[in-house]
């Protein structure tokens, strides 16, 4: 079995137009900040996407469920 180390990663794309509907990247860095995710909130052309630790990611699904952008 495999077991997550803080220094692994993953990293999510999220749609850019769903993103830019319901907020900026800056306001989502903050809420994922708010809620103490070690996560980078980054853009590309036409996609945005989210760095974090794998131990994380759940918590950084439900973020983004709970701003409907997954």
């Amino acid at each position: 079995m495999t077991i997550a180390i803080p220094s692994d990663t993953t990293r999510i794309f999220i749609d850019r137009t769903r993103l830019v509907q319901a907020m900026s990247t800056a306001t989502l860095q903050r809420h994922l900040n708010d809620v103490n995710l070690n996560a980078e909130v980054f853009e590309m052309v036409g996609r945005v996407g989210i760095d974090c630790l794998t131990i994380e990611l759940a918590d950084v699904v439900a973020v983004l469920k709970q701003h409907g952008l997954i």
